[in-house]
């Protein structure tokens, strides 16, 4: 998505991504990236109360995939 985001701004074209949750996405300035869907930075410390909270574990292991949206949520939960 954020190699993607490059071009559409370059050419002035509007793009609206379901999915991306990257803070990075944004915080380029771009004015022509909507987003449909919340941030990691959003998600991770909401997540990270629940498991805390509700789940109450002894210990927490985060796993991730090695994909930009796997580490980047793995890294929301664990900072937050």
């Amino acid at each position: 998505t954020q190699p993607a985001s490059d071009i559409y701004e370059d050419e002035g074209i509007l793009m609206i991504t379901p999915a991306a949750t990257a803070p990075e996405l944004t915080a380029r300035g771009y004015q022509l990236i909507l987003r449909t869907t919340g941030l990691d930075s959003d998600q991770g410390p909401t997540a990270a109360k629940y498991i805390l909270e509700k789940v109450k574990p002894q210990r927490i292991a985060i796993v991730h995939d090695k994909q930009q949206y796997g580490e980047g949520l793995a890294r929301a939960v664990q900072d937050g």
